[in-house]
Protein backbone atom coordinates (compact mmCIF):
# COMPACT_ATOMS: atom_id res chain seq x y z
CA UNK A 1 0.00 0.00 0.00
CA UNK A 2 2.94 2.47 0.54
CA UNK A 3 3.73 4.05 -2.83
CA UNK A 4 7.91 4.41 -3.23
CA UNK A 5 8.84 8.14 -4.47
CA UNK A 6 11.38 8.94 -6.20
CA UNK A 7 13.18 11.06 -2.87
CA UNK A 8 12.66 7.98 -1.00
CA UNK A 9 14.45 5.36 -3.45
CA UNK A 10 17.47 8.01 -3.57
CA UNK A 11 17.56 7.69 0.63
CA UNK A 12 17.45 4.10 0.37
CA UNK A 13 19.74 3.40 -2.39
CA UNK A 14 22.09 5.24 -0.18
CA UNK A 15 21.46 4.31 2.67
CA UNK A 16 22.39 0.68 1.44
CA UNK A 17 25.72 1.80 0.05
CA UNK A 18 27.13 3.06 2.95
CA UNK A 19 25.85 0.97 5.72
CA UNK A 20 27.29 -2.35 3.27
CA UNK A 21 30.72 0.41 2.73
CA UNK A 22 29.69 -0.11 -1.46
CA UNK A 23 28.78 -3.58 -0.52
CA UNK A 24 31.85 -4.91 0.76
CA UNK A 25 30.60 -6.27 4.11
CA UNK A 26 30.23 -9.70 4.81
CA UNK A 27 26.21 -9.77 5.05
CA UNK A 28 25.88 -8.22 1.41
CA UNK A 29 24.32 -11.47 -0.14
CA UNK A 30 23.42 -11.75 -3.73
CA UNK A 31 19.53 -11.51 -3.03
CA UNK A 32 21.10 -7.74 -1.89
CA UNK A 33 22.45 -7.12 -5.14
CA UNK A 34 19.29 -8.79 -6.68
CA UNK A 35 16.92 -5.96 -4.40
CA UNK A 36 19.29 -3.05 -5.38
CA UNK A 37 19.23 -4.19 -9.00
CA UNK A 38 15.59 -4.04 -8.96
CA UNK A 39 15.22 -0.42 -7.07
CA UNK A 40 17.81 1.24 -9.19
CA UNK A 41 15.59 -0.55 -12.90
CA UNK A 42 12.47 0.44 -11.13
CA UNK A 43 13.15 4.10 -9.76
CA UNK A 44 15.52 4.99 -13.10
CA UNK A 45 18.55 5.94 -10.67
CA UNK A 46 21.25 7.84 -11.70
CA UNK A 47 23.46 6.15 -9.15
CA UNK A 48 26.57 8.16 -10.69
CA UNK A 49 24.60 11.10 -9.31
CA UNK A 50 23.96 9.38 -5.81
CA UNK A 51 27.52 8.62 -5.28
CA UNK A 52 28.68 11.88 -6.24
CA UNK A 53 26.03 13.18 -3.16
CA UNK A 54 26.95 11.00 -0.81
CA UNK A 55 30.76 11.34 -0.96
CA UNK A 56 31.89 14.81 -2.00
CA UNK A 57 32.88 16.51 0.47
CA UNK A 58 34.06 19.74 1.84
CA UNK A 59 37.77 20.62 1.52
CA UNK A 60 38.09 21.09 5.72
CA UNK A 61 37.01 17.57 6.05
CA UNK A 62 39.36 15.76 3.63
CA UNK A 63 42.24 18.18 5.37
CA UNK A 64 41.29 16.45 8.67
CA UNK A 65 41.11 12.88 6.86
CA UNK A 66 44.73 13.91 6.19
CA UNK A 67 45.57 15.01 9.85
CA UNK A 68 44.04 11.73 10.93
CA UNK A 69 46.01 9.62 8.44
CA UNK A 70 49.34 11.51 9.71
CA UNK A 71 49.19 11.28 13.18
CA UNK A 72 47.60 7.76 13.68
CA UNK A 73 48.70 5.97 16.74
CA UNK A 74 49.36 2.20 15.82
CA UNK A 75 49.69 -0.34 19.00
CA UNK A 76 51.74 -3.35 18.03
CA UNK A 77 48.39 -5.15 18.39
CA UNK A 78 47.16 -3.56 15.74
CA UNK A 79 44.96 -0.80 17.23
CA UNK A 80 45.09 2.59 14.88
CA UNK A 81 43.49 5.16 16.93
CA UNK A 82 43.21 9.17 17.37
CA UNK A 83 42.26 11.43 19.89
CA UNK A 84 40.95 14.91 18.25
CA UNK A 85 40.71 17.47 20.55
CA UNK A 86 38.46 20.84 20.18
CA UNK A 87 41.49 22.92 19.60
CA UNK A 88 42.30 20.64 16.20
CA UNK A 89 38.69 20.44 15.13
CA UNK A 90 38.41 24.61 15.42
CA UNK A 91 41.87 24.87 13.29
CA UNK A 92 40.26 22.82 10.62
CA UNK A 93 37.11 24.35 10.67
CA UNK A 94 35.23 21.23 11.23
CA UNK A 95 32.94 19.77 13.77
CA UNK A 96 33.12 16.79 16.10
CA UNK A 97 30.77 14.83 14.31
CA UNK A 98 33.10 14.91 10.94
CA UNK A 99 35.84 12.41 12.45
CA UNK A 100 33.41 9.91 13.29
CA UNK A 101 31.71 10.70 10.06
CA UNK A 102 34.96 9.46 7.98
CA UNK A 103 36.08 6.53 10.26
CA UNK A 104 35.37 4.22 6.89
CA UNK A 105 37.86 5.82 5.16
CA UNK A 106 40.47 4.21 7.06
CA UNK A 107 38.99 0.15 6.57
CA UNK A 108 41.89 -0.54 4.11
CA UNK A 109 45.05 0.17 6.65
CA UNK A 110 47.52 -3.35 6.22
CA UNK A 111 48.44 -2.60 9.93
CA UNK A 112 45.62 -1.98 11.70
CA UNK A 113 42.47 -4.70 12.88
CA UNK A 114 40.59 -2.34 14.49
CA UNK A 115 40.43 1.80 14.39
CA UNK A 116 38.92 4.20 16.84
CA UNK A 117 38.62 8.07 16.10
CA UNK A 118 37.61 10.27 19.28
CA UNK A 119 36.77 14.00 18.91
CA UNK A 120 35.93 16.26 21.77
CA UNK A 121 32.31 17.73 21.83
CA UNK A 122 33.07 20.92 23.72
CA UNK A 123 29.07 22.04 23.38
CA UNK A 124 27.73 18.83 24.55
CA UNK A 125 30.63 17.91 27.73
CA UNK A 126 31.64 14.44 25.76
CA UNK A 127 34.00 12.81 23.85
CA UNK A 128 32.77 11.16 20.63
CA UNK A 129 34.18 7.48 20.05
CA UNK A 130 33.95 6.05 16.44
CA UNK A 131 34.91 2.28 16.12
CA UNK A 132 35.52 -0.02 13.26
CA UNK A 133 36.75 -3.80 13.14
CA UNK A 134 38.13 -5.82 10.57
CA UNK A 135 37.79 -9.09 13.05
CA UNK A 136 37.38 -8.44 16.64
CA UNK A 137 34.02 -7.87 17.95
CA UNK A 138 33.97 -4.78 19.59
CA UNK A 139 30.29 -3.88 20.29
CA UNK A 140 30.76 -5.53 23.98
CA UNK A 141 33.62 -3.34 25.01
CA UNK A 142 32.12 -0.71 23.62
CA UNK A 143 28.64 -1.89 25.68
CA UNK A 144 30.46 -2.10 28.57
CA UNK A 145 31.24 1.87 28.45
CA UNK A 146 27.89 3.09 27.82
CA UNK A 147 27.85 2.78 23.30
CA UNK A 148 26.81 0.25 21.51
CA UNK A 149 26.58 -0.78 17.82
CA UNK A 150 27.55 -3.82 15.83
CA UNK A 151 29.82 -6.22 16.07
CA UNK A 152 32.11 -4.61 13.66
CA UNK A 153 30.78 -1.05 13.83
CA UNK A 154 30.29 0.61 17.22
CA UNK A 155 30.15 3.81 19.27
CA UNK A 156 31.03 5.44 22.35
CA UNK A 157 30.31 8.74 24.14
CA UNK A 158 32.75 9.62 26.99
CA UNK A 159 33.33 12.51 29.41
CA UNK A 160 36.96 12.72 30.00
CA UNK A 161 40.34 11.92 27.90
CA UNK A 162 41.13 9.32 31.15
CA UNK A 163 38.78 7.44 30.08
CA UNK A 164 39.52 7.64 26.68
CA UNK A 165 42.88 6.51 27.53
CA UNK A 166 41.70 3.38 29.82
CA UNK A 167 39.18 2.55 26.63
CA UNK A 168 42.00 2.24 24.28
CA UNK A 169 44.02 0.55 26.64
CA UNK A 170 41.07 -2.33 26.91
CA UNK A 171 40.70 -2.01 22.98
CA UNK A 172 44.28 -2.79 22.66
CA UNK A 173 43.89 -5.98 25.14
CA UNK A 174 41.05 -6.81 23.02
CA UNK A 175 43.07 -6.93 19.89
CA UNK A 176 45.82 -8.70 21.45
CA UNK A 177 43.60 -11.33 22.68
CA UNK A 178 41.75 -11.48 19.01
CA UNK A 179 45.54 -11.72 17.32
CA UNK A 180 46.51 -14.83 19.91
CA UNK A 181 43.31 -16.85 18.98
CA UNK A 182 43.38 -15.82 15.50
CA UNK A 183 47.11 -17.71 15.11
CA UNK A 184 45.42 -21.16 17.48
CA UNK A 185 42.88 -21.64 14.49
Amino acid sequence: RLKLTQPTAEILFMGLVSDTNRFMYYYTTPHTFYLVGKLIKKMDLNIEQLYERLYLRPLNEVKLEGYIGLNMTVTEHKLGYIKIDNEILTELKVDSASAGNMINNFNFIEEVIVWVTFSEDKKQKQIRGAIRSRGAIINDLAGQYGGGGHRYASGVRLTSWDDVDKFIKELDKLCQDYLENTKKE
